[in-house]
C-alpha cells in the first residue's frame, strides 16, 4: 500500500546528536552485511549520513530531530526492511525541471549501492 502525499509548506528540522540503538546493537551483523556490498562494490564508501527521526506532520509543517549514522547501518537498515519504525530517510534532493515542463531523471551508475 503506498502512502498518501501530503502538501508541505514548513519543516522545521533540528540536529540532535544520538546513538542509535539499532546501529549499536546490531555493529557486527551491519558491519559483515557492508563488507559483503563491499566486496561486491569495491567503491562503496563507508562515510557519514544523516536519518530523521520523531517526524510529525501538524497542519502543512513537517518537523523532527536529525542524528549522523554511518553509511553501513543506514544500508543494512534499508536492506532489512526498516526495522526500526522511529527512524526515517531525511535525504532530499532538487528536481531539475525544464522550461517545457519535463523532469530530468538518471540512473544510478553499476558501482554505487543504489544501481537500478
Amino acid at each position: 500500500m503506498s502512502k498518501p502525499v501530503v502538501a508541505i509548506d514548513h519543516a522545521d528540522f533540528v540536529f540532535a546528536p544520538w546513538s542509535w540503538p539499532f546501529a549499536q546493537e546490531r555493529r557486527a551483523q551491519i558491519d559483515a552485511h557492508f563488507a559483503g556490498l563491499h566486496a561486491r562494490l569495491p567503491q562503496l564508501w563507508n562515510g557519514r549520513v544523516v536519518l530523521a527521526k520523531e517526524c510529525r506532520i501538524s497542519g502543512r509543517r513537517l518537523s523532527g530531530a536529525c542524528f549522523e549514522t554511518d553509511y553501513a547501518s543506514f544500508l543494512a537498515w534499508r536492506d532489512w526492511e526498516f526495522p526500526d519504525r522511529d527512524v526515517t530517510n531525511c535525504f532530499s534532493m532538487g528536481a531539475l525541471r525544464s522550461a517545457d515542463g519535463a523532469f530530468l531523471l538518471g540512473v544510478m551508475g553499476q558501482h554505487t549501492a543504489n544501481a537500478a
